[in-house]
């Protein structure tokens, strides 16, 4: 009787563990894709894109679901480092963060489309084995996104996403006015995680 008492028990255990609601993910993948189709075409001749024409990046992503549709999330998405004499560079690194929603319409339990809102702030990161992390050429700004993630199961979901925005950078140097001192913002247009492919782990 002993035995069946502890069978049930971790029965119920489990069943009440499967489902409990998972309101966290942790996502990473492949961002900035539509730049392999737009590098060498005449569409951003005038540079308005800021990152479009930049190299496929990388991205880490956190989002916190704090109700039915709506969720918290922070993105951390840069171009894959360059390596030069010893001398490793991110460029177009973007630390992210707002809200994004799912479309309460969209009732499919494999499908769910959102849409939602970041601030960003922007900078390049250079590291070398004698010298600490250095930053240069900042920006700040806002990115409107839409999104999908299609659920394997209830743990994995592929996911995607189209971004863009705008801010204020810093020339791609970093440098100041040489007649002023002063630092020289420029309006520029960003998609850094345009069409975006990734994985998502939900707990």
């Amino acid at each position: 009787m002993k035995k069946i008492i502890i069978v049930l028990f971790l029965f119920s255990k489990t069943i009440y563990a499967q489902e409990k609601p998972k309101v966290n993910s942790i996502g990473f993948g492949l961002g900035n894709t539509i730049s392999l189709f737009l590098k060498n075409s005449d569409f951003n001749k005038n540079g308005a894109f800021d990152t479009i024409t930049g190299k496929p990046s990388f991205f880490i992503d956190y989002t916190n679901k704090s109700d039915s549709i709506k969720h918290f999330r922070l993105n951390i998405i840069s171009e894959f480092p360059e390596k030069v004499d010893d001398i490793k560079t991110f460029y177009n690194f973007f630390l992210s963060m707002g809200i994004e929603k799912d479309l309460p319409f969209i009732k499919s339990q494999k499908i769910n489309i959102y849409y939602g809102s970041d601030i960003y702030y922007k900078t390049n990161l250079v590291k070398s084995k004698l010298t600490p992390w250095s930053l240069f050429s900042h920006g700040f700004g806002f990115i409107g996104l839409i999104g999908f993630n299609h659920y394997i199961n209830n743990d994995f979901s592929i996911n995607s996403e189209f971004n863009v925005g705008l801010g204020y950078h810093q020339n791609q140097e970093g440098l100041a006015d040489p007649n002023t001192g002063r630092i020289l913002l420029e309006r520029k247009f960003v998609s850094n995680k345009n069409f975006s492919i990734g994985l998502r782990k939900s707990f």
